[in-house]
C-alpha cells in the first residue's frame, strides 16, 4: 500500500466510523492514533497502562467520549514512569463518575470526572519524590502532593498544591 492510499484508507475509516478528519501531515503520530482507537471503539492503552485500570470504583468505566484525554493521561503517565527509572506505578484513582465523585465529596470541578486524572503512587518512591517529577511532565496541568499519593491531571493550565 501507498502511502497515498494509507491516508486515503484512513480517511474512509475516520468518516464510516468517526466525524474527526485526519490532517495529513505526512506521518501517523499520537494524535492520528487517537482519532482512529476512538473511531474504531479501540479503547484507551499503552504499554504500562489498561482502560480497566482506570475503572471508577463505583464500576462504571470512562465514557467514549473522554476516551481522547484519557489517552492523553495514560501517555504523560508513561513518560512519567520512564523518568522515574522505569518503576511500576499503581492508580489508585482514575476515572470517577459524577454520583461517584459526589458520594466521595470530591472537587466539584474534578478531572477525574472527566477521564484527565490519576491519584498514583510509585513502587519504592515518596509521594514527595513523585511529586517533584510529576512537575516536569504535567507542566501544563495539575499535580497535588499528598501523604500517601501524588494526584496528576490534564487540565491544560499549571495548577499546583
Amino acid at each position: 500500500m501507498t502511502k497515498k492510499e494509507a491516508i486515503e484508507y484512513i480517511q474512509r475509516l475516520l468518516n464510516k466510523y468517526g466525524t474527526q478528519r485526519v490532517v495529513v501531515d505526512g506521518y501517523a503520530g499520537d494524535v492520528t492514533e487517537m482519532a482512529l482507537d476512538t473511531a474504531l471503539d479501540i479503547k484507551p492503552k499503552t504499554e504500562h497502562f489498561s482502560y480497566e485500570e482506570f475503572k471508577c470504583n463505583d464500576g462504571s468505566y470512562p465514557p467514549k467520549r473522554y476516551w481522547d484525554d484519557l489517552q492523553l493521561l495514560m501517555y504523560k503517565l508513561e513518560h512519567l514512569r520512564s523518568l522515574l527509572g522505569d518503576r511500576a506505578i499503581t492508580i489508585n484513582s482514575g476515572y470517577r463518575s459524577r454520583k461517584y465523585n459526589r458520594k466521595i465529596n470530591g472537587a466539584k470541578k474534578s478531572r477525574h470526572m472527566y477521564a484527565e486524572a490519576a491519584d498514583i503512587d510509585v513502587e519504592g518512591m515518596s509521594a514527595n519524590k513523585v511529586y517533584e517529577a510529576a512537575n516536569q511532565i504535567f507542566k501544563r496541568g495539575g499535580v497535588g502532593k499528598y501523604k500517601n499519593f501524588t494526584h496528576v491531571d490534564n487540565r491544560g493550565y499549571h495548577a499546583r498544591w
